[in-house]
């Protein structure tokens, strides 16, 4: 390991020939970049008004340096340039060579002149927009962002403006942000929505065109022609009102900043005047105006690549069984972007769960289908709802065939022949015409098998005996697995072996409801082939001689479900 002295010493003597009047920076010079003293730095000139500071962190050279202008000649403000003239320029992702530090400064000092030299040729300007809502933000008067549940895209119109705890959200969806609310804090929202605004700007303007009032913000509405829907929007109660702007600031990618609006004492009424009409004698003494950043709520599905992205607002999926691997996958789908799910499970979670369960501690003792819908809800609140039942299903659709009415596809994921062999007997009878995925694990989850049917055609039964045994299991043994207690054996598998069969539930979960696969559909992930011979078994004979032969282990499978 490189010791940040080693690395100051080869900057130093590096400096010395390339830059033989650098020196070291002083404290004062650390602080005006609002460095602390625990800071190296040198200081260069890189022409006769302007210089740069050069500063490294105790952990360098594993970190990057930072630089800074200063001078008579500085530029104060422009593209790339935050606060205290610190330099913006690398990427939060660019990575050093921590055994070159030498190096690294000089790529610094390249940088730092190169946009010395583009800031003075009047460049870089369409940067403020690609990075707008960066530079919206340094220059925020407020430290309270505002949250968005909403697209931002043309064209302008009105927002609803939902207020909890210290938090501001605004949606163009009310029904949406109720839901989202009630779902976060995990009861009812009865408070009322305020109206708010979404300008929506074919250009985002640079800093210096940034508004700094009231007055500003109605010029911008003006240069739109919706002068009109901003005066309806002003803050009357005080609470604050939220202006959104928006534009393009990129091909593909939009941006925005929000601004907080809040009234108080010595406003007039502007009773009497038809919106939009109001004298600007009569409009807010006191209007505060704040400049926010905005923080998008639901800004999760972005990072999900397009080829994924299917359309969840529309599926519904019931899991039956919120065990271990039910309810791993049910995360993994609500993350995804599913928004409606049914859960049953009779169940209980126990202390022994919670070690490879979605659920913890503060959820023993409470049904398992029940805790799970209020995490998912909790954690993940723009999904749109979930039924869950703390019974068991037979019993529930004896009492209401409708339960699954308007389900896209079912998960059953209980590991219970009798729950299986139930449903298998549905599609039979053609009483169950969505598809259904059967999953179970193999003993301490060394295999995990989906199996995906609809229709009548390809039953379940084909792969099993009467008693639910199935018949071209992974994993043999060389020895039974006997559990002497009551209720049968409880296998012992952790999270880390479980993680694969949860994704392998999801992923066939997801390629059946979108139509990238069609059932039939058999998949297998098999585990590592050292840790069964570790845990007493081997690949057994009749799965090598169906599925093939799985080497080392460690990888997903497939092969065609018996047809009879």
């Amino acid at each position: 390991m490189v010791t940040r002295a080693d690395a100051v010493k080869i900057v130093d003597d590096w400096l010395r020939i390339a830059f033989p009047k650098a020196v070291r920076a002083n404290s004062w010079q650390l602080a005006r970049s609002g460095l602390s003293p625990t800071f190296v730095g040198w200081r260069l000139r890189l022409r006769e008004d302007v210089s740069l500071l050069v500063a490294v962190d105790q952990l360098f050279p594993y970190t990057k340096p930072i630089a800074a202008f200063f001078g008579p000649g500085a530029p104060e403000d422009g593209p790339h340039i935050e606060d205290g003239g610190r330099l913006c320029l690398v990427t939060s992702e660019t990575t050093t060579d921590s055994l070159d530090p030498a190096g690294v400064v000089s790529h610094f000092i390249t940088q730092a002149s190169n946009l010395l030299e583009a800031l003075d040729r009047g460049e870089l300007r369409e940067d403020y927009v690609v990075d707008f809502e960066a530079y919206w933000s340094h220059g925020s008067t407020t430290t309270r962002s505002v949250q968005t549940l909403f697209d931002i895209a043309p064209p302008t119109r009105s927002l609803f403006l939902g207020i909890y705890g210290s938090q501001r959200i605004v949606s163009d969806d009310g029904e949406r942000l109720r839901r989202w609310i009630q779902h976060r804090v995990g009861e009812d929202y009865k408070g009322d929505f305020e109206r708010s605004l979404f300008l929506w700007m074919e250009r985002l303007p640079e800093p210096s065109a940034y508004p700094r009032s009231c007055s500003d913000l109605r010029t911008l509405f003006e240069e739109t022609g919706q002068t009109s829907t901003f005066d309806e929007a002003q803050p009357f109660n005080g609470s604050g009102g939220v202006v959104v702007l928006g534009g393009p600031s990129s091909p593909e990618q939009t941006a925005g900043g929000a601004i907080i609006l809040s009234s108080g004492p010595g406003r007039r009424d502007n009773k009497g005047f038809r919106p939009g009409k109001t004298p600007a004698a009569m409009l807010p003494l006191k209007l505060k105006f704040d400049r926010a950043s905005v923080r998008r709520v639901d800004a999760a599905t972005s990072r999900i690549p397009s080829p994924q992205l299917i359309d969840a607002d529309t599926i519904h999926v019931a899991i039956i069984g919120c065990g271990s691997l039910g309810a791993g996958a049910a995360r993994l789908l609500a993350q995804q972007g599913i928004k409606k799910f049914s859960l049953f499970d009779p169940d209980t979670l126990g202390w022994e769960n919670i070690g490879r369960h979605e659920l913890g501690a503060r959820f023993v003792g409470a049904n398992k289908a029940d805790a799970l819908k209020a995490k998912l809800l909790a954690d993940l609140p723009d999904i749109v709802d979930i039924f869950s039942y703390g019974t068991d299903w037979r019993h529930t659709i004896a009492n209401d065939r409708s339960i699954f009415d308007g389900v896209s596809l079912i998960i059953n994921a209980t590991g219970d022949w009798g729950a299986s062999a139930a449903l298998s007997d549905l599609q039979v009878a053609r009483a169950l015409v969505i598809p259904v995925i059967y999953t179970w694990l193999e003993r301490s989850a060394i295999a995990a098998h989906v199996v995906a049917l609809q229709g009548p055609q390809v039953c379940l039964r084909n792969g099993f005996d009467n008693t639910g045994k199935p018949l071209t299991a992974a994993a043999s043994w060389w020895s039974e697995d006997k559990d002497p207690r009551c209720g049968g054996s409880a296998s012992p598998y952790g999270a880390i072996d479980l993680a694969a069969g949860q994704n392998l539930v999801a992923r066939a979960a997801l390629d059946i409801a979108s139509g990238r696969a069609v059932a039939p559909v058999w998949r297998i992930w098999v585990g590592l082939s050292s840790d069964l011979e570790q845990a007493g078994g081997f690949w057994s004979a009749a799965f090598k001689s169906v599925v093939g032969d799985p080497a080392e282990g460690g990888k997903m499978m497939a092969a065609q479900w018996p047809t009879e």
